[in-house]
């Protein structure tokens, strides 16, 4: 899809679902569920790896992370765009025993994950459409 990706345009265009239950892609869906943002969905995958062939042999339009949209751009004339709309947002957590809270290697861990995800509400370069 060329040009500016409205609200409109978005809505008229046949979508491609990744089907991953538990995962991102749930929390966008439910968002959009709660926002009766109702799309055409004449297809639904099980994983984002047949995306990349899909979308660049068909019309079809498709969600993905921004990571995945990423790695997809300029690939095979796949354009990507930002959503025209907001996008939920999440609190990003983590869990572990109490038993473990000590052990140095756990810790070691945390502070990984930690540092990893720490910027995630830092504002982000958005994808130009």
């Amino acid at each position: 899809m060329k040009g500016r990706l409205t609200m409109t345009r978005f809505l008229a265009a046949s979508h491609v679902d990744v089907a991953t239950p538990g995962r991102s892609q749930e929390i966008i869906l439910r968002y959009m569920a709660e926002k009766k943002i109702v799309r055409k969905v004449p297809l639904q995958v099980s994983r984002f790896l047949s995306l990349l062939e899909i979308v660049s042999q068909s019309d079809l339009i498709v969600i993905v992370p921004r990571e995945t949209g990423e790695l997809f751009l300029n690939t095979r004339g796949i354009t990507v765009h930002a959503l025209p709309f907001d996008s939920p947002t999440f609190r990003l957590r983590q869990h572990w025993h109490k038993r473990s809270h000590d052990d140095a290697a756990i810790r070691w861990l945390r502070a990984l994950v930690h540092g990893l995800f720490r910027d995630l509400d830092a504002p982000r370069n958005p994808i130009r459409s």
